[in-house]
């Protein structure tokens, strides 16, 4: 699709992504632009929330290629509906909860009891795209309320330390130049996470980001390749001015 016209690159870059997963380099033979406006509109998708990273390959060194996918809104009727019926919960369990980390173990595990419930009628995808908004939202108007610290470091050892007290969780931050790689084990007494867990919890952590940092770091899931079935979260830096 070479010789695409001024004030449509992002038009065609949503249209590839919409098919497949692509990296920069792949967006810009396949589109015919140079890496430097692939780039550059690859970087204001983001910000405006309708690109997100869908895989990360390591590669020489300590690179890695990120494939990138379009971030899907809710355009069936059914999911609406039972995001709005869901957040309507959320509510309902904050009038339970104190408001502290002496009982926030139950309001999550009430509130995961009765997405899962309202969930059954949809199918796999649904519920962790579902979940993950509900996560964010609890993780940005509720949680993040418990965390303290400034920097990306202190943030996140004042979560561990709210999850552990709260015996909601145990957790591993690896801390890099580009952000952090986090293991959260043990998550809400589930030894072993499955998707739709990971999902919420991904949104959690994105909920938190935000309201810490706006939109400065990007979360992303990948399924830990030991035998314990643990779900890694990567925390990554690129939008700029919000970020999440």
């Amino acid at each position: 699709m070479p010789g695409i016209r001024k004030g449509r690159v992002r038009e065609a870059i949503i249209s590839v992504l919409s098919h497949q997963p692509k990296s920069m380099t792949e967006l810009s033979s396949e589109l015919g632009i140079a890496k430097s406006t692939a780039s550059y509109h690859l970087c204001r998708l983001l910000e405006d929330g309708q690109v997100t990273v869908a895989s990360l390959t390591p590669v020489r060194g300590k690179a890695v290629i990120k494939k990138y996918t379009i971030l899907r809104k809710f355009d069936n009727g059914v999911e609406a509906e039972t995001l709005r019926t869901l957040l309507g919960r959320v509510e309902s369990e904050r009038l339970n909860w104190s408001g502290g980390p002496d009982d926030l173990h139950p309001f999550l595990v009430n509130l995961l009891f009765h997405s899962f419930r309202y969930l059954c009628d949809l199918n796999g995808m649904e519920h962790e795209r579902i979940l993950r908004r509900v996560g964010e939202m609890v993780g940005r108007d509720e949680i993040s309320r418990l965390i303290v610290g400034t920097s990306l470091k202190q943030v996140l050892d004042s979560l561990f330390d709210l999850l552990s007290s709260s015996s909601i969780s145990t957790g591993l931050a690896i801390y890099t130049r580009s952000g952090a790689n986090l293991t959260f084990s043990d998550f809400l007494d589930c030894q072993h996470f499955d998707s739709r867990i990971a999902s919420f919890f991904e949104g959690l952590l994105s909920g938190i980001l935000e309201s810490k940092f706006n939109l400065r770091y990007g979360v992303l899931t990948a399924r830990s390749a030991d035998s314990l079935g643990l779900y890694n979260y990567i925390l990554l830096r690129g939008k700029r001015g919000r970020r999440g």
